[in-house]
């Protein structure tokens, strides 16, 4: 919701102050270098930057065509048929897909105008040069701040849900219902699939190093998810846990709750899941049960290692 408010503000911003210069420059159809302007704004500096440089190319092309097409014909529906024809056609060719509608607004200005002269070819180059000045401005003034606090965000978020699900983790072993985990789990995993999307959008927002970054960051946690997703699939399979084994599981549990929580490097880990290990099979009672717990154990094990990677990463 907020990046679709902050897009809307930049086309709204962008439209005002193109129609406003270009009326100050008492062009014709003013109101078209709003419409380029509006139609020029992307999600990121790159591509909007590209599409304002074959909106120029574009507009070559297309004012060529204009003057063979009036030149062979004076009946305006024909005339405009026959300049689409050839300017979509060529658009398609150069993969210039994102300018014809700004060229198919072009034409409408030409069917009514008597010929295509130089004045109407200076004009519609300004309509177009104003409205893709300010669509470029304004995706290079606004994104870079605000993007970057939707990824705080996104980590914020998604930080506190890793200690949320463990939390609901250690509430199973209390009473073995997972109802909850299962559905925070994919609660989880559908955010942390939409941050990456982000993440992608972002690579042409912001800079490299710190692109690369968020892109890692996001991608560790999605492996984390699918760990704590076979954490529970594990305990659905396991029929009766006893004391000690809760014990330890919550006790390892928490450590990592402490660890996600003050991000600390969960190094001192790797001892304590070794003990677990050994006594789970000190004694040999509910064998496939302990089995189970092994890999629960394996699978925060991994978590673990993870986390450690991804700390050394400073998003």
């Amino acid at each position: 919701m907020k990046k679709d408010m902050i897009k809307a503000l930049k086309i709204a911003v962008a439209c005002c102050f193109s129609i406003m210069i270009a009326e100050l420059c008492q062009l014709d159809f003013s109101a078209s270098a709003g419409i380029t302007a509006l139609l020029t704004i992307t999600d990121s500096r790159k591509k909007t930057l590209t599409l304002a440089i074959q909106r120029l190319f574009s507009f070559c092309v297309s004012i060529a065509v204009a003057i063979l097409v009036f030149q062979a014909t004076q009946i305006h529906w024909i005339t405009f048929s026959i300049y689409i024809f050839f300017v979509v056609w060529i658009s398609y060719y150069f993969q210039w897909h994102g300018t014809i509608s700004v060229n198919a607004v072009m034409g409408t200005h030409i069917l009514f105008s008597p010929e295509v002269t130089s004045a109407f070819i200076v004009n519609e180059f300004y309509l177009i040069f104003i409205g893709s000045t300010f669509a470029i401005i304004m995706n290079m003034i606004i994104p870079k701040r605000t993007y970057r606090e939707l990824i705080n965000e996104d980590i914020n978020y998604i930080e506190s849900s890793f200690i949320s699900l463990f939390q609901h983790i250690n509430t199973y072993l209390l009473n073995q219902d997972n109802t909850t985990l299962d559905v925070c789990i994919q609660k989880l995993e559908d955010y942390i699939e939409s941050a990456i999307q982000t993440a992608i959008e972002n690579n042409e927002n912001i800079n490299q190093e710190e692109s690369r970054k968020y892109v890692h960051y996001c991608d560790i946690r999605l492996e984390q998810v699918y760990l704590l997703e076979n954490i529970s699939f594990k305990f659905k399979q396991i029929k009766n846990l006893c004391e000690i084994d809760i014990i330890n599981l919550t006790y390892l549990i928490n450590e990592i709750i402490d660890d996600l929580a003050s991000q600390k490097k969960p190094h001192h880990h790797k001892n304590q899941i070794q003990l677990i290990k050994q006594c789970f099979f000190n004694n040999m009672d509910n064998i496939e049960d302990k089995a189970i717990l092994y890999g629960v154990v394996l699978d925060l094990e991994e978590f673990v290692e993870k986390q450690i990677v991804l700390m050394q990463y400073n998003v």
